[in-house]
């Protein structure tokens, strides 16, 4: 096993593995050598507008009892490592609770994730495990969406020529509950709603064409002229006009406003990772919005 950071919004010191096959000269017998060397990666957290508005230290984060990191082959996103650290004063703790989500930026939270092979390109997801329930003690034994406090991931890193140090950062979401913590059970519920994509501003935002992928992430295309995200006219994708969910692509709902008739795709989420300038949203029951059928 090896040890990861969380300091400063950092993640450091990963564990990866190289092997190779050696045989004795004159032997018909072949042996696997595994060879583990140590590198460090710094992942920074940039929290999207999900987590307290964008005030992450208004946001509370004491009821976060674990965090889970996975690793995946960037190539089909198959899992490759993985592990659960809790949080608080147990035996398996490595580090306190949090108060506040921006105590990250202050405190050290310590995980710990087992060693990776480095025969391919991988990338990393952080989950942040909420213990709202009361289940402490199984908190790593129930890791499903509806006890995420908050996740995200990186981009690809790629194994070719690592240096000894490298910096990933991560997009990072965070459940939409009024105060955090503070608020699951109570005014929100401890089961993760109906959640989509849904952009922070608007679909059809301003954007600049003379920077790489200026709307949400190359979804849409920004146009020239108006400098205006738009969708183009032969796609179907996030952001298309709707009237139904037949109307949108496969893992996209029509979302719209409580009384419209049309509305616009957005992916459901927090398994499909949102796009730059959007974030998971609640859907339904004490919102504004609504799915199509």
């Amino acid at each position: 096993m090896l040890r990861g950071r969380l300091n400063n919004l950092k993640l450091a010191v990963i564990g990866l593995a190289v092997a190779w096959l050696s045989a004795a000269l004159g032997c018909a017998e072949t042996q696997t050598v595994t060879e583990f060397i140590t590198k460090t990666v710094t992942l920074q957290l940039r929290f999207k507008d999900s987590c307290g508005s964008g005030f992450v230290c208004n946001y509370d984060a004491s009821c976060m009892g674990a965090v889970q990191l996975i690793a995946k082959r960037a190539s089909d996103k198959s899992a490759i490592g993985s592990s659960c650290t809790p949080l608080g004063t147990c035996d398996d703790c490595l580090s306190n609770r949090l108060d506040v989500l921006c105590d990250i930026i202050f405190a050290e939270v310590v995980a710990e994730l087992p060693k990776l092979p480095l025969d391919e390109d991988f990338y990393l997801e952080v989950r942040g495990l909420h213990a709202s329930a009361g289940d402490e003690a199984d908190i790593c034994q129930n890791t499903g969406t509806s006890n995420w406090l908050m996740w995200g991931e990186t981009p690809p890193v790629s194994v070719a020529n690592l240096p000894e140090r490298l910096t990933a950062e991560a997009s990072v979401e965070c459940r939409v509950c009024e105060g955090g913590c503070s608020g699951l059970g109570s005014s929100c519920t401890l089961d993760m709603p109906a959640s989509n994509c849904l952009p922070t501003l608007s679909c059809d935002k301003r954007c600049d064409p003379d920077k790489e992928a200026p709307c949400f992430d190359g979804r849409l295309t920004c146009d020239a002229t108006t400098e205006i995200c738009t969708v183009a006219d032969d796609e179907t994708t996030f952001c298309s006009l709707c009237a139904t969910r037949a109307d949108c692509p496969s893992n996209h709902h029509c979302i719209a406003a409580i009384g419209s008739s049309t509305g616009r795709c957005a992916p459901v989420c927090p398994n499909e990772t949102c796009p730059s300038g959007a974030s998971c949203q609640p859907i339904g029951e004490g919102t504004l919005l609504q799915e199509l059928p």
